[in-house]
């Protein structure tokens, strides 16, 4: 069982402490692996649109970064994010994160 489901079984605690605990801990994990309650949700509903929707995402912010910030980025994060335009299928937790952190300096929102 992966992380994520230890903290939704923990949800099921009768301690309201331990509740609140793994909620946040939830939100934390979740944000951190580059998704949020929206994505979970999705998920525990079996909605495969999600998917696609993720796939032209990070597409859609990798293009908008190298557009309207390619000269303010690191030759690393041109690499990435050119990588990520072509990218089939959702980023790794550690790409998503790296793509999130672009995103948030340069003031990309979807």
């Amino acid at each position: 069982m992966n992380g994520f489901g230890r903290l939704v079984l923990t949800l099921s605690s009768d301690q309201d402490g331990e509740v609140v605990a793994a909620a946040r801990a939830l939100g934390k994990a979740l944000r951190k692996a580059g998704h949020d309650w929206h994505w979970l949700a999705a998920l525990v509903d079996g909605e495969p649109q999600q998917q696609q929707q993720g796939i032209e995402d990070h597409q859609v912010a990798a293009e908008w970064l190298l557009t309207h910030v390619r000269h303010r980025l690191r030759p690393n994060e041109i690499d990435f994010l050119q990588t990520m335009e072509g990218w089939l299928g959702d980023p790794t937790p550690r790409q998503a994160a790296w793509l999130a952190k672009l995103c948030a300096r340069w003031g990309y929102q979807p």
